[in-house]
């Protein structure tokens, strides 16, 4: 699916689109701090993603985390 410009809603980031069958894709994120329930590690998004009748939850990192982060 084509990854549209993201917009911001209530202060929230939002990317929906649409696939080629017409489902609707959204991802929210939300800058709050969000903890992943598996490790002592605390990230400053939560993420939400709603497709083809489910929604999933989890933790995101920023663009400047991600950035800081050593090469692989």
């Amino acid at each position: 699916m084509a990854n549209p410009a993201p917009s911001f809603q209530d202060g929230n980031f939002v990317i929906a689109a649409r696939d080629t069958d017409g489902q609707t894709f959204t991802l929210t994120m939300r800058e709050v701090q969000c903890s992943d329930g598996m490790s002592d590690r605390v990230y400053p998004l939560e993420a939400e993603v709603h497709y083809k009748g489910e929604t999933l939850k989890g933790c995101a990192n920023s663009k400047a985390a991600l950035d800081a982060l050593p090469p692989r």
